[in-house]
């Protein structure tokens, strides 16, 4: 608790505790998974009272199955790296090309982005005003649902993809590290360029549950050979 907003003057430790802790009670299957915390934070920021944060905490979790990313294993949250990585090879095959030559998985950088629906990066921020890019994102995500976050991640890859093409394994995992210190989503006119390009982005639904589908019949054709 400590350690997870330092700079903030709004959400204090001791806040972030009562909303985890009260969680933890709440939910004895899922209590508390690293991660959480800047989820819980940031609501604390938004709502600027412990009773309106818990609510709405809870509702996220709820309402977008978000204990799947807490619970053993983390099955959402895998399946999630395989629907972006097919997106991705889909729709920018250049870069997703030079991600896999290096060696680097999307596990290596997209776990905050699902896990936190990037709000991670207000602990970057010193003086809790946030970023108009994230309002935007989390406008979309609580309107489109998960969709909304599968679009904002190809956005910042795009925004990205000149750094990262023909880029070595170290360069492009500091380039993809830097994302959620905020300097992209402090920029305004990457703010306009994220509402242009989220309405061309065709990213449903359909294709989202089609690859989920997909994503389970892979696991099971592992998990048979694997046990015969």
């Amino acid at each position: 608790m400590q350690r997870s907003f330092q700079n903030s003057k709004k959400i204090t430790p001791e806040s972030l505790r009562d909303v985890l802790r009260v969680y933890a009670y709440y939910n004895n299957e899922v209590q508390y998974c690293q991660g959480m915390n800047f989820l819980a934070g940031f609501c604390i920021l938004i709502t600027e009272s412990e009773a309106e944060a818990f609510n709405f905490f809870k509702t996220l979790i709820e309402r977008y199955e978000m204990q799947k990313f807490y619970v053993k294993d983390m099955p959402l949250l895998k399946e999630y790296f395989y629907k972006l990585d097919k997106l991705l090879t889909m729709i920018y095959p250049g870069m997703s090309n030079s991600l896999r030559i290096e060696g680097v998985n999307t596990n290596f950088y997209a776990s905050s982005w699902f896990m936190t629906v990037f709000s991670q990066l207000m602990q970057h921020s010193k003086d809790d005003i946030i970023p108009d890019m994230l309002l935007n994102i989390w406008d979309c995500f609580l309107l489109d649902g998960w969709k909304a976050v599968f679009k904002s991640g190809l956005f910042i890859l795009s925004e990205l993809k000149e750094k990262i093409l023909n880029s070595r394994f170290e360069k492009i995992i500091a380039v993809l590290g830097d994302v959620l210190k905020g300097k992209l989503f402090y920029d305004e006119e990457g703010t306009k360029r994220l509402k242009e390009v989220y309405k061309k982005f065709k990213v449903t639904n359909t294709f989202l549950k089609k690859f989920g589908d997909e994503y389970r019949i892979v696991q099971e054709e592992i998990y048979d050979e694997l046990n015969n």
